[in-house]
């Protein structure tokens, strides 16, 4: 398993991937995968560089459930699971989600 280390203002996160099959059962083809797969805009943070939260205080933290500007960041590729890791700026994460 590859080991992230962002630099400056960014943050690395995970997407968990996308269901194969649709709820009826039916095998979704590569291309609608992808188009799923590239809305996602929820992550969960892995990894933070060293200048987040530089002006003001970090208010997220590894492994919280960040929302991101849709199609922010650059992919970096996939983890064991088949989930996207993908690198943004601090400035693309939006807004934490906390489950009540």
């Amino acid at each position: 398993m590859k080991k992230y280390k962002p630099v400056g203002d960014r943050v690395v996160i995970k997407i968990k991937c996308v269901e194969e099959k649709s709820e009826g059962g039916i095998l979704l083809p590569g291309a609608v995968q992808e188009k799923d797969q590239m809305a996602r805009e929820e992550g969960n943070v892995i990894a933070i560089g060293n200048m987040c939260g530089s002006e003001e205080g970090i208010e997220y933290k590894v492994g919280d459930l960040v929302a991101f500007a849709r199609y922010g960041g650059k992919h970096l590729g996939y983890d064991e699971n088949k989930n996207e890791i993908r690198v943004l700026r601090e400035i693309d994460i939006l807004v934490v989600i906390e489950e009540e």
